[in-house]
């Protein structure tokens, strides 16, 4: 979260600092500074479910006792729709020592089932 935080400090503020500016200078383009900042609080919270999605597969990988029955295969990139927008995240592919079936142990924790491309307040958002 701290990334995504500092990113934002350095990029975010620059860009919600622009579109102020040239709100002042034309208020009549209301719609395009609310606009430019819903998409940078947007970014940053993408980015914040990102890196706190990276930081649970993290936490998985090096702690061998949450997962005692488990050795490591690889580390993939994965995404999926959230009602903010498309999350970037990588999770570990495991194997099960005792009966040989891979599984991605963060997917399990987040509740998340396998091949699922959308999280469930998407799928709210996208029912409404």
């Amino acid at each position: 979260m701290i990334k995504s935080i500092q990113q934002f400090s350095e990029k975010g503020i620059e860009k919600i600092e622009k579109a102020t500016d040239i709100f002042y200078g034309d208020p009549e383009k209301m719609a395009e500074f609310v606009y430019a900042i819903r998409d940078e609080v947007i970014d940053l919270g993408i980015a914040i479910i990102g890196e706190t999605f990276d930081a649970m597969d993290d936490f998985l990988r090096e702690n061998r006792k949450k997962r005692a029955d488990w050795t490591i295969v690889r580390r993939d990139d994965a995404h999926i729709m959230t009602s903010l927008g498309n999350v970037s995240y990588h999770k570990t592919l495991y194997k099960s020592k005792s009966d040989g079936h891979h599984e991605y142990l963060v997917d399990r924790l987040m509740g998340i089932a396998p091949h699922e491309k959308m999280t469930e307040d998407a799928l709210a958002s996208l029912l409404e």
